[in-house]
């Protein structure tokens, strides 16, 4: 199991799978693998407390949930895949689609 659940990350030296165990699935080492990503976050959340924050290349948005999770006033999410899309549906099964604006397409022509 632990390789099968390597294979899956982009960056395998940033991942730490000693702790993968038989029982771990894969959405539980992504959300794992960016958990130290929220921890800077909530420590520097006066950076972001009612600020406007952009996360462009935002992905399935675990940054942005914790940025919006930590008390940004608003936060715009850039994605150009189809994940935009699925991030829209995260948004949403969260509570956040009044703090968070998910926006489908390339930086440079938004």
């Amino acid at each position: 199991m632990k390789n099968q659940v390597a294979q899956g990350a982009q960056d395998e030296s940033m991942c730490d799978v000693t702790d993968v165990t038989d029982d771990t699935t894969s959405a539980d080492y992504y959300f794992d693998s960016y958990s130290h990503f929220g921890d800077v976050i909530y420590q520097n959340k006066f950076l972001i407390k009612d600020k406007v924050v952009l996360d462009v290349g935002a992905g399935t948005g675990i940054l942005y949930l914790f940025c919006a999770k930590a008390g940004a006033s608003h936060v715009y999410a850039v994605e150009c895949s189809q994940m935009a899309d699925m991030a829209k549906e995260i948004v949403k099964a969260n509570g956040f689609s009044d703090v968070i604006t998910v926006l489908k397409g390339k930086i440079e022509e938004i």
